[in-house]
């Protein structure tokens, strides 16, 4: 909802998920696979509004602490192609438009 709450998009381009196996010997801590979310993220209205996002998530993954989350932006990953947030960018076609949001007519 922070994304969308601020007007912009994203997709997850990446998702990896690693079970956390237990073998009843060690700490569970010491154990434990890393997950990770590659997103795509972009708001009309510019850079600010970007950074306030950024912000929000990060504060966000430092309230869990126990989930070890961390949120990195990587400004050269998609290299200027950003098809799948905005609709006829450069790199590709138009994108699929938006899942409608709960609540909303016809949803």
């Amino acid at each position: 909802d922070v994304v969308e709450a601020a007007g912009g998009r994203f997709d997850l381009l990446e998702v990896t998920v690693r079970p956390n196996e237990s073998t009843g010997r060690e700490p569970a801590s010491s154990l434990r696979q890393k997950s990770s979310a590659l997103m795509q993220l972009t708001l009309d209205a510019g850079r600010a509004p970007l950074d306030a996002v950024l912000s929000q998530l990060q504060a966000l993954a430092a309230r869990m602490p126990l989930a070890e989350a961390s949120v990195v932006e990587l400004p050269e990953h998609c290299g200027g192609v950003y098809d799948r947030t905005i609709p006829g960018s450069a790199g590709g076609g138009a994108a699929a438009p938006p899942p409608p949001r709960r609540g909303s007519e016809g949803g």
